[in-house]
This record gives C-alpha cells, sequence and structure tokens, in this order.
C-alpha cells in the first residue's frame, strides 16, 4: 500500500510540473474547460442521476434536483477563472513595492463521503480546478460510481487526465 501511495505521489508530483497541469493552461483556457465539464454534466444529467439513484440508493427526484444545479458549480467558477489575481498594496513607504500573488497550490486531495458524492465532488473539483491545482479524488468505496463516471468523462473529455494529453485539448 505504501509504495502504491509512493508511486501515485509521483505521478501526482510529474503532472503538476508538467503542461498537463491546469496551473500550466491559462486562467481563460481553464474557463472554457471549466464549462465544458459543466455542460458536460448537463447533457448526461439524467444517466448521472439514475446511476447515483442505484448505487447510493437516493431518491431520483431528489438526484435530478442536485443535478440541475451541479453544472451551475462549474459554470460559476469558470466564470471566476481569469479574476483570480493578485493585488498591490499600498504602504506608508513609497519605495517599497509590497503585492499579493494567487498562485495555484499545487495537488489537492478531495475525499468524498457516501452520501452525495457527485455533487461533493463537484464543489471541491470546481474551485480547485478553477485555482489550477491537479486534483486527486478519493471517493468513498461504497458509491464511487457516479465519480469514477465523471472522471472518465464521455470521448473528448474536457480535461486533461492522462499524460497523452497535450495542453492545447
Amino acid at each position: 500500500m505504501a509504495r502504491r501511495a509512493r508511486r501515485l505521489a509521483r505521478t501526482c508530483s510529474r503532472i503538476t510540473c508538467s503542461a498537463l497541469s491546469p496551473s500550466f493552461l491559462s486562467q481563460t483556457r481553464r474557463g472554457h474547460l471549466l464549462r465544458r465539464l459543466g455542460d458536460l454534466i448537463a447533457a448526461n444529467a439524467e444517466e448521472l442521476a439514475r446511476m447515483e439513484t442505484q448505487d447510493n440508493g437516493k431518491l431520483l427526484r431528489e438526484m435530478r434536483g442536485q443535478l440541475d444545479t451541479l453544472p451551475e458549480y462549474f459554470h460559476y467558477y469558470a466564470g471566476l477563472a481569469d479574476k483570480i489575481h493578485g493585488d498591490f498594496i499600498p504602504t506608508s513607504d513609497r519605495q517599497v513595492l509590497n503585492y499579493t500573488a494567487r498562485e495555484p497550490l499545487g495537488v489537492v486531495g478531495a475525499i468524498t463521503p457516501w452520501n452525495s458524492p457527485l455533487t461533493l465532488t463537484g464543489s471541491k473539483l470546481a474551485p480547485a480546478l478553477c485555482a489550477g491545482n491537479t486534483v486527486v479524488i478519493k471517493p468513498s468505496e461504497y458509491t464511487s460510481a457516479t465519480v469514477l463516471r465523471l472522471s472518465s468523462g464521455s470521448s473528448t473529455p474536457p480535461w486533461p487526465t492522462t499524460p497523452r494529453w497535450s495542453a492545447r485539448t
């Protein structure tokens, strides 16, 4: 288990320091990709709602309601992606430059519980990707079907998921 964890950490480190990392994409490009991911979730909402109902036992009506709002998480953070920047802070000494820089943290771990895996994953995934972080998601071992479906995307997933992708996707 420890060997597997070290191998995963090395892989995440390589991806974070490569052109595959969201931090190496422009802020505008990250916004476009987040919007596209939200659109994909909206387009597949019925399938995801049924899958979550079978996997988790939630009411289909409740899942449809959650999936009506889930794409909005991604759309909101898509619009925010190119508005994250630093600021200049005035000081009493005019010869001192005081500023903040907003930079990605790197690799973000997201552990999601069994009771609402898709919604809670979306609420963690969207802001982390918006800020340019690489995200490692650990869904519950009991209800992971929809999170795995989300990560597999479609035939053309919006985000680089393997080293075969380039930053120009």
